[in-house]
């Protein structure tokens, strides 16, 4: 496939370097001249054919050192403890913890009633709920920093749907969506050992 390249490359590069009307006479009308451009054709090709292997190379070597990069950042990175927005850093998606217990439905938290807990926001939707949140964060908290319980059970971590939950011995547990929890729900005790193995791993990272 090269060398057919480098043949038209030859072919065309005469004419290309003897254009009449930019002070050059075609090669035709001058042997002597064509001998000359025939040998500086082919040191332009050379170096053509260099810089192409050159190009190929490196367009396989780039896309192999991103990933070594993405699997090396992945490798020595641990899991944060809270599963938060990336961008307001917001626990439970901005939903109350403590409404699940309280309300026995999910409740969105409100900007004013909020504290920080383990590098996150945590919103509430009363005064009442903050305060109990804040005196004992562990048995309001969900399982497994709020990430997917099922993930988790399966050695990863994934993130959530306020609206898939539910709560098994006075625990809070939180699914990816509606779908993963009824998976999930299929073996719960399993799959919570499951996770209650592979939390700490997947922190320790």
């Amino acid at each position: 496939m090269l060398g057919q390249k480098n043949r038209a490359v030859q072919s065309d590069f005469p004419i290309l370097g003897v254009l009449p009307g930019k002070g050059m006479t075609p090669a035709a009308s001058h042997p002597t001249c064509h001998h000359n451009l025939a040998c500086g054709g082919a040191g332009m090709i050379e170096d053509l054919s260099m810089v192409m292997r050159k190009t190929i190379l490196m367009k396989q070597i780039i896309p192999l050192f991103v990933i070594g990069l993405f699997f090396a950042s992945s490798a020595f990175s641990a899991v944060a403890p809270v599963n938060k927005s990336a961008l307001s850093g917001v626990a439970v998606k901005g939903y109350d913890p403590v409404a699940y217990f309280k309300s026995g439905k999910p409740v969105k938290g409100d900007k004013q009633f909020a504290l920080e807990h383990l590098g996150a926001k945590w919103r509430f939707s009363s005064q009442e709920n903050l305060d109990l949140f804040n005196a004992d964060p562990v048995k309001y908290a969900p399982q497994y920093g709020g990430y997917c319980a099922w993930a988790v059970s399966r050695g990863y971590t994934a993130s959530i749907d306020p609206e898939a939950w539910k709560i098994v011995e006075e625990k809070l547990y939180l699914n990816y969506s509606k779908a993963v929890q009824a998976k999930w729900e299929e073996e719960i005790s399993a799959n919570i050992e499951k996770a209650n193995v592979n939390w700490p791993q997947l922190l320790n990272e």
